[in-house]
This record gives C-alpha cells, sequence and structure tokens, in this order.
C-alpha cells in the first residue's frame, strides 16, 4: 500500500524551541491518528517576532504561493498561529481568540491559519478554497498545542465534516504600499511596494524617507550593490516576490551595504525602533 507524504510547515510566534518541538510532537501524534506513517511525515518550521501578524503573512504567502512540492504524492500543509488576540481586547471566556480556518491554493498547498490581523493578507488571487472549520477557538492559552491540531487530524482522516461555511469575506485586506512587510536577519526592509509598479524613471534619484517622526535620505537604485559600500541607505528591487495574475511581483527593500537598514531607520530618541507594519512617507528630492 502507497502513502501520500506529509509536509507540514509550522508558522508560529512561539519564538521557543519547547514549543515549537511540543508542537510538532503534537502534530505527528495526530497524523498517527489519522494512519499516516511515520516515515511519511516530516517538518519544516518558520519563527515570527511575537504578535507580529505581517511577518507571518509575508513569510506565509512567500512560502506558500512559490511552493511546488504539493502534487498527487505530497500534501504541503501550512500550520500558522500569530494570534495577538487583538479583534476583541476585552475578557475572553476560556482563553478564546480569533479562530482558525482553511485555505486551499491554486497550486494545490493546504493551509491551516488563524484568522488574526495580517496573516493572510498576502494570499488573495492565489486562493482556491476558503472556509470556516468546526475547531473550537477557545480552551487554551496555547491553542497551537492543545486545540488546533484536532482540524489536522480530521483534515488526514478525510473528514469533510470539519468544513463549515465559506469564508472569503472574513479575510483581512492588503496592507497599503508604503508599509513594512518584514525586515528579515540582515536588517533590511521588505517594504510592500511593488517594484513591478514601481517607476522606473526615479532609478537614480534621491528621496526622503519619513518613518516613526525622522526623515532620511535614500538613494533609489535598480540594485543594492550598484552603489559602493557606505553609499548610505539604498531603496532598490528586491528577490522577495511570488507570482500574481501569470507575473512575477517582486517588492521594492531599503537596504545598507555592509550594514542594518532596520538599525540606520531606528529612532533611538524617542525609543521607536522600525517594525514590521510600520508605514512611511517616499518624497523625491530631484
Amino acid at each position: 500500500m502507497s502513502y501520500q507524504n506529509y509536509l507540514i510547515h509550522v508558522i508560529g510566534d512561539y519564538c521557543d524551541h519547547n514549543a515549537f518541538n511540543r508542537v510538532k510532537q503534537k502534530l505527528r501524534f495526530e497524523l498517527a491518528r489519522a494512519h499516516v506513517p511515520f516515515q511519511n511525515i516530516s517538518f519544516d518550521e518558520t519563527w515570527v517576532p511575537p504578535f507580529d501578524t505581517h511577518a507571518t503573512g509575508f513569510n506565509l504567502a512567500e512560502l506558500a504561493r512559490n511552493s511546488q512540492l504539493a502534487d498527487e504524492t505530497t500534501r504541503h500543509i501550512f500550520y500558522v498561529n500569530t494570534a495577538p488576540r487583538k479583534d476583541d481586547l476585552t475578557g475572553r471566556k476560556d482563553n478564546a481568540g480569533e479562530k482558525m480556518i482553511y485555505l486551499k491554493l491554486k497550486n494545490n498547498v493546504e493551509i491551516l491559519a488563524v484568522n488574526s490581523g495580517h496573516s493572510l493578507a498576502y494570499l488573495d488571487d492565489a486562493i482556491e478554497k476558503v472556509t470556516n472549520l468546526d475547531i473550537s477557538d477557545a480552551g487554551s492559552q496555547f491553542r497551537s498545542l492543545n486545540v488546533f491540531p484536532e482540524a489536522l487530524h480530521r483534515l488526514a482522516a478525510g473528514d469533510d465534516s470539519v468544513f463549515t461555511s465559506y469564508a472569503s469575506a472574513e479575510l483581512p485586506k492588503r496592507p497599503g504600499p508604503h508599509t513594512i512587510n518584514l525586515i528579515d536577519g540582515y536588517g533590511t526592509v521588505k517594504t510592500n511596494m511593488k517594484a513591478n509598479e514601481f517607476d522606473q524613471a526615479l532609478y537614480g534619484k534621491v528621496a526622503k524617507l519619513s518613518i516613526n517622526g525622522v526623515q532620511h535620505r535614500v538613494k533609489i537604485s535598480e540594485k543594492l550593490f550598484s552603489d559602493p559600500e557606505g553609499f548610505g541607505l539604498i531603496l532598490y528591487r528586491g528577490s522577495s516576490g511570488w507570482e500574481e495574475n501569470g507575473e512575477m511581483v517582486h517588492f521594492m527593500e531599503i537596504g545598507l551595504r555592509g550594514a542594518s537598514a532596520a538599525d540606520r531607520l531606528d529612532n533611538f530618541e524617542a525609543d521607536s525602533p522600525v517594525d514590521n507594519g510600520d508605514e512611511f512617507t517616499l518624497d523625491i528630492e530631484n
């Protein structure tokens, strides 16, 4: 008998090896309960900062939309939970929070994700199916471990009763273009400005970037390494992106050769470091 492979990619803001490993153990157990052989289960993981749904959404979109792994032999499933419980700031009953929903993308990637903030804001045109789930939104502070694994079990077991109402109207909209999507490990600032829609006539010009009450001069270049190290902040066409409506889309980034652009942009006097989700303005100087 042949079995499908299950590649489960966990994205969460637990930021702790113990938490990630406990979740993966529980997910493996739930797949075993659905009669998926141990050797057919593997995991990837992506950590995001605490409560950061912008980083969650951008990472999920880039990893899920670009996946070429889901086919008749492999189910590529993303298990996603960054839930700041900001949808209701009043007291909650039994640790309830944002609900988990199911999405299937046009490339056959499947997603079990908590619909929080901007976690699902970058998937729009890639979605084939999205439904609410017959899964509790309460019962534990750590729902990724103690509540939501049931969704993976029922999905793997072929229990279609887990799917309830259509949920497309409940998905968030993308943030505006002058928003930070993600600050990566180099301190590079990935914005929501699509390079494909950026005016190429601006390459070579200097702009004034204002963020968190501070102004910075940035050189606009097509590529980060077009200017020498030490030149300063560069706004350029980045490498991050995915296909949208048949066209490969990349995003503009702010970088600093040999150093962290995010550190350069921080407003230390006001104790206001740049962060994912921050908005900025851009004014051309010349």
